[in-house]
């Protein structure tokens, strides 16, 4: 590997050599950037190493200073005053590293003896050490994997500062069934410094960027001038329902409207909910988007803001959406609006807002992350909220017009065709992964949210990918990462997938679930009006982040800190809808506020003409049921976690996938069947027992409406001496 980085910088340093000054350039409207490098594991003295020989080449990228100490001192504790590199790390690799730099720089130094006359040349750096933290769930092999040789490797007990075991268990030691999660705190170092200078400077240290990262080593470089944000938009009480009685009829009755009921539900849950504990933690929605307006419907979501905001209005004053300044309020109106029996009812109106304001120009990836490290709380319900996209990656170059140099970065990003044209599209799926700012999230214990996107001007949403140059949508294949698309009439029987909504591939993994958004959206504005929008992947994804929240506030020995349960649930506990474009382009149906409060430890049965109640399940009847086509493979039952039949739909199964293409970050798939109907309906398909002092019964199909499953089971045999269930 190191060989290969050695040739493909000899290939870069001959390229940029031999560029002509005249030639243009797509990177000349960047005159200087920020590096961003962190150090952090057991091979920082190797990581250090390499980034002091690879920025100090030829270009010399580096900057560097000369430091004179008070007296003769060795080498070693003059890189741990300066670089943060103790006394642990001081090994021949960096010794040789700094000799190399200081003779590039005409000063031969003796590492034992660095006089106060002659100096030494040090990189000039902004020098910062943090800690880090990462939560590892021992329920998950490859978590307990990595946590087994971080402990093991020699190299990292110099960067192990502390370790806390059973998190959850802390705060609840009463319950034995929490998950195992264990959290290490090591030491991270981190440099910053700024290349300045002629594009193809900055084209260097992209490249090199992109070559020297690793697992532990994140090397990020990004624009002094920022960039352009990217904005996505945009028989019960709904929110839509109020808005029309209340501020275009100014005849509303005294009521909140409800921004979950604009979602509908396939059946009532409420009185089989039962939170953990009588008085559930309130839940944190970390919005990172606008600046939000602490509306008097937003006060208790923000501590201290109940003085500076006005009292609510008795009549509605409406005014036009302005995405540019609402957005971010608009978001925050569907998450947490208070109930205080007023305005509108937020999905989960005992959320606390915490914002991260991302619309300014100059708001980078690398500020982002420290954002993110900083806001986590592992061992309380804590939600990621984003509509927008990261910073985009490095544009591919003209063909007719490029430089060596630039087509040589180029292609460590971007595909090419055989003659030469480059295409939208990654070259390969690591390129996503290597930006720190996805690495941060990807190791975290935390659920980001986002909003799918959409088209413009009425065209057809896009597809995403991994090879999709959509960062974070491109990671919603993840376990910590949900893209959210739009549906319209998602509340009845004809919902579907909002057109200019993007969508996944037809794998359907890389978006989760649907949420309104492609249609009318009721809104608090920034200026204490009410308008509404006309449409957006943003409100989706708001209404999705609300959800989640109010889950992990319920049931938090179930969520919190792991990310993939939570996103597993919504996407399991989703309503299944009957159109054809959706279920092809999206894992999951529309979110179900009800299906998804049910209790995930449990197995619940709902059959029709009654309530959905607890069961305990026994077996299946088969290991397969067959359908009425013959064009389709009977369904597998044992891996099933839930099986719907729905009226206009059909019966829908679905399982849960661990995908071990990744070594590093997990992911789990949903997968949903396309709705189905049994060629044997009658036939029992399972049986189960209302509690343990029932006798057993069977399900079949016409009485079914949901079998909702905690696990799979793989237990099968006949049914045929039990009655059916009433």
């Amino acid at each position: 590997m190191a060989n290969l980085f050695a040739v493909s910088h000899a290939c870069l340093l001959s390229a940029l050599l031999t560029a002509s000054a005249s030639t243009p350039s797509f990177a000349e409207d960047l005159p200087a950037a920020n590096v961003f490098i962190e150090f952090s594991g057991g091979g920082v003295d190797r990581d250090m190493a390499a980034v002091i020989n690879a920025f100090s080449g030829k270009s010399q990228l580096l900057p560097v200073h000369k430091y004179m100490p008070a007296k003769t001192s060795s080498l070693c504790p003059i890189l741990d005053s300066q670089l943060g590199l103790g006394k642990a790390y001081c090994t021949g690799e960096v010794i040789a590293a700094i000799r190399a730099l200081n003779e590039k720089n005409g000063v031969t130094i003796n590492p034992d003896a660095v006089n106060p006359v002659q100096g030494v040349v040090l990189p000039e750096i902004k020098l910062t050490e943090t800690e880090i933290s990462r939560v590892y769930n021992l329920e998950q092999k490859m978590e307990a994997q990595r946590l087994e040789q971080i402990e093991k490797n020699p190299s990292w007990q110099n960067s192990i500062v502390r370790k806390e075991t059973d998190l959850l268990a802390r705060s609840d030691k009463g319950d034995m069934s929490l998950p195992q999660l264990e959290q290490l705190t090591f030491k991270r170092i981190a440099w910053q410094f700024t290349i300045s200078g002629s594009s193809d400077r900055i084209i260097e240290a992209q490249y090199l960027s992109l070559m020297l990262v690793n697992r532990n080593l994140s090397v990020d470089v990004e624009s002094t001038s920022g960039f352009d944000k990217t904005a996505h938009s945009a028989t019960r009480y709904s929110a839509l329902d109020h808005y029309k009685k209340w501020c275009v009829d100014q005849n509303a009755p005294n009521a909140e409207g409800s921004f979950s009921d604009l979602a509908g539900w396939l059946y009532e849950t409420k009185a089989a909910v039962a939170c953990e504990g009588q008085d559930p933690p309130r839940p944190e929605v970390v919005i990172m988007d606008q600046a939000i307006d602490p509306n008097s419907d937003l006060a208790a979501s923000f501590p201290g803001a109940h003085a500076a905001t006005p009292q609510p209005a008795t009549s509605c004053q409406t005014s036009a959406f302005t995405k540019s300044t609402d957005h971010g309020t608009l978001l925050s109106t569907i998450v947490a609006s208070n109930a205080n029996g007023y305005g509108f009812l937020g999905v989960e109106p005992r959320a606390m807002i915490r914002s991260f304001v991302w619309d300014q120009r100059l708001v980078t990836n690398n500020k982002l992350k420290v954002f993110i490290r900083e806001a986590m709380t592992p061992v309380k319900p804590q939600v990621y909220l984003f509509a927008s996209e990261f910073a985009p990656y490095t544009p591919h170059p003209d063909t007719n017009q490029a430089t060596a140099a630039e087509t040589l970065l180029a292609k460590e990003i971007w595909r090419r065709t055989p003659d030469g044209k480059w295409l939208d599209l990654l070259v390969n799926d690591q390129v996503r992964v290597r930006e720190g700012l996805a690495r941060e999230i990807l190791q975290s214990p935390m659920l980001l949210v986002v909003s799918a996107g959409q088209a413009i001007d009425g065209d057809e949403g896009r597809e995403i990918h991994w090879e999709t140059p959509m960062p974070p949508q491109n990671l919603g294949d993840y376990d910590k990462v949900l893209v959210v698309a739009a549906c319209e009439n998602c509340d009845g029987d004809t919902a579907k997938l909002w057109k200019e909504s993007n969508r996944g591939l037809d794998n359907k993994s890389f978006v989760g679930v649907m949420a309104p958004g492609g249609g009318e959206i009721p809104t608090y504005l920034s200026n204490h009006k009410v308008g509404e929008t006309m449409g957006g992947t943003s409100a989706s994804a708001a209404f999705v982040a609300g959800l989640a929240a109010k889950m992990a506030s319920c049931y938090p020995s179930s969520y919190n800190a792991q990310p993939y349960q939570l996103k597993e649930r919504i996407i399991l506990a989703s309503r299944p809808i009957a159109e054809k474009t959706a279920n092809e382009h999206v894992a999951g149906g529309v979110i179900d506020p009800e299906v998804s409060m049910l209790d995930p430890r449990k197995d619940w049965l709902k059959l029709k003409e009654s309530p959905v109640r607890a069961v305990a399940f026994v077996k299946w009847c088969s290991d397969r049921l067959k359908l009425d086509d013959d064009t389709r493979d009977p369904l597998n039952l044992l891996p099933t976690r839930r099986i719907s039949n729905v009226e206009g739909v059909g019966l829908v199964q679905q399982r849960v996938s661990l995908i071990e293409t990744d070594p590093v970050y997990s992911k789990h798939q949903v997968k949903r069947e396309l709705p189905a109907t049994a060629l044997e309906p009658d036939k029992p398909v399972a049986v189960v027992r209302y509690d343990s002092s029932s006798a057993e019964c069977a399900i079949n199909i016409p009485r079914l409406t949901d079998l909702f499953l905690s696990k799979t089971y793989a237990d099968s045999g006949d049914c045929s001496a039990a009655p059916l269930c009433e």
